[in-house]
C-alpha cells in the first residue's frame, strides 16, 4: 500500500481532519476517571533529582516506583547480538572508554559493561545484587508484581541516530520484533503496551498476534495553531491512522499554545494520547493537564507527587 498522495488529496485530508476536530471534540469522554501514573525508567531517569537510591531501568527502581504509586513502569528494550533482549536507556554502553553499539555485544558482555556502568555512576551500589544493574526483559516479568503495567519502549535507532552513534549496520527489525515478542508471548497474562520513535518498527508490531496497546513516539512542534501542525504531522498521522496505531507519545518540551484543543483534536481521530518530558516535574501542569480528561498516561520522574494528585497514595 502506497502513502503517497496527490497535493490536492493531501489539501482535502487537512481539511477532513480539521473539521473532525470542530464536529467531533466537543463530544469527546475519556472512560476513567485519572490517567495512568507511568514511572519514567522507573523512579524516574538518573539526570532527574530524585531522592530514591536506584539506578534507572533497573528491577530495584521499577519496584520501588510501584510501591510509591505507578500504575505502570516505562523502559528501554534493546536486543543483544545473540538476541536476547534487554534493558538499558542508550544505544551505546561505555566499554574500555569506548562507547559500543548494544546490538553489537553479547549478553554475556552488556551484563559485565552494565556492571562496570553502575559501578561508576553509582559507587555505592551493590552491583553484585541483580536488581540493581541492568538485566534482561524476562527478570521484569520473572520478578516484578503481576499488577504493574509494562511500558516496552522499543529502542531501534533512526537514520540520524546510526550517524550520530557511528552505528554501521542493525538487527533487522523483524528479527528484533520476532525475539521481544518471544519474551511477551511467554507472560501473557502480563499487561503491556509499545511504543517506539521508529514508526516503521510499530507497523511491524502491529503483524503480531497482540491486543496490547501501540504507541508513536515524537517531539511534535506545535505553537497553538491546528492549521500549521496538522501539515507537519500529515504523513506520519496517515500512517498511525492506516496502520492502526493506537496513540502518541508527545513529548511536551516541543508543545506550546492551547493543548486543550490539540489533544481533543487527536482523541477525535480516535488516537490515544500519552505526554513526558521534563516540563511534567511541575506537578500544577500536571494537574491541569489530567483536568482536560483526554490524556491516558504521563510518563514521569516524580510519582509520588503525580500518585497523590491522583488520589493514588500508597
Amino acid at each position: 500500500m502506497t502513502l503517497s498522495l496527490s497535493h490536492a488529496t493531501s489539501k482535502f485530508f487537512i481539511f477532513y481532519l480539521l473539521f473532525l476536530n470542530l464536529s467531533i471534540a466537543s463530544m469527546l469522554a475519556v472512560d476513567y476517571e485519572n490517567a495512568l501514573v507511568i514511572g519514567h525508567r522507573g523512579c524516574g531517569s538518573n539526570s532527574a533529582t530524585s531522592i530514591h537510591n536506584c539506578f534507572e531501568n533497573t528491577i530495584e527502581s521499577f519496584s520501588t516506583a510501584h510501591s510509591i504509586g505507578a500504575d505502570a513502569i516505562e523502559f528501554d528494550v534493546h536486543i543483544t547480538r545473540d538476541y536476547v533482549p534487554v534493558i538499558f536507556h542508550n544505544f551505546c554502553i561505555p566499554i574500555e572508554g569506548k562507547n559500543v553499539f548494544i546490538q553489537d555485544l553479547t549478553y554475556a558482555e552488556f551484563l559485565r559493561a552494565g556492571k562496570e556502568f553502575v559501578g561508576r555512576e553509582r559507587p555505592h551500589l551493590d552491583i553484585s545484587d541483580h536488581r540493581n544493574v541492568p538485566g534482561t526483559l524476562e527478570e521484569l516479568f520473572e520478578h516484578l508484581n503481576g499488577n504493574l503495567m509494562f511500558n516496552l519502549e522499543l529502542k531501534y535507532p533512526l537514520e540520524n541516530e546510526m550517524k550520530e552513534h557511528n552505528i554501521s549496520k542493525t538487527i533487522p527489525r523483524e528479527i528484533f520484533i520476532q525475539h521481544v515478542m518471544q519474551v511477551v508471548y511467554k507472560y501473557r497474562s502480563r499487561k503491556v503496551f509499545f511504543s517506539s520513535f521508529d514508526i516503521n518498527l510499530l507497523i511491524t508490531l502491529k503483524h503480531y498476534d497482540t491486543s496490547a496497546h501501540i504507541f508513536f513516539l515524537k517531539d511534535f512542534v506545535y505553537n497553538g495553531n491546528l492549521s500549521d501542525f496538522v501539515p507537519l504531522f500529515n504523513q506520519e498521522l496517515r500512517m498511525c491512522m492506516l496502520n492502526g496505531i493506537d496513540g502518541i507519545v508527545f513529548g511536551l518540551s516541543t508543545l506550546n499554545g492551547d493543548l486543550g484543543m490539540l489533544f481533543n483534536f487527536i482523541r477525535s481521530l480516535n488516537l490515544r494520547i500519552m505526554l513526558y518530558g521534563k516540563r511534567l516535574r511541575d506537578i500544577n501542569l500536571v494537574r491541569q493537564l489530567n483536568d482536560l480528561h483526554v490524556v491516558d498516561g504521563f510518563i514521569v520522574d516524580d510519582v509520588p507527587s503525580v500518585a497523590e494528585i491522583f488520589k493514588r497514595i500508597y
